[in-house]
């Protein structure tokens, strides 16, 4: 609670002394019913400010994933088996966004994908794929 004080003009000279004090007058705000309804409103703005901004972000970022998803890990066909001479391996060429998970999971070999994976990048030099690239599928692998 808030108090203003509001002067009084002098007319005579006082004689009650110090003790005489000038009249307050009250003004609102502070814990006022309009103050608290006030910060009420403030704080329901506040609220509904952060939640509407967290669903936004929460939008963005799964339009942003679900897109990356599609690039990176989108389904790839089964690696095409292009026999070069009889008893030869099996060469699969890459394409964009394959990766050693990718191709290792669609040979369908029963059995841990690391394995697959690491066969395969031992078999095919340093691991990293290019698009264009030919991978050679070594018979134990091929399903």
């Amino acid at each position: 609670m808030a108090a203003v004080l509001t002067p009084r003009p002098v007319s005579a000279p006082q004689t009650r002394g110090p003790q005489h004090r000038a009249p307050l007058t009250l003004i609102e705000g502070g814990r006022s019913a309009s103050g608290l309804r006030q910060r009420r409103m403030y704080r329901q703005r506040r609220v509904v400010a952060g939640i509407t901004l967290l669903v936004v972000c929460w939008l963005v970022l799964s339009l942003l994933w679900s897109g990356a998803s599609a690039l990176v890990g989108g389904s790839s066909p089964a690696p095409s088996p292009q026999t070069g001479g009889g008893a030869a391996a099996s060469r699969y060429v890459v394409r964009g966004g394959d990766t050693l998970w990718s191709v290792s999971k669609a040979l369908h070999v029963d059995g841990d994908i690391r394995d697959v994976m690491a066969e395969l990048a031992e078999q095919n030099g340093d691991g990293l794929l290019r698009p264009g690239q030919v991978l050679v599928i070594p018979a134990d692998l091929r399903s």
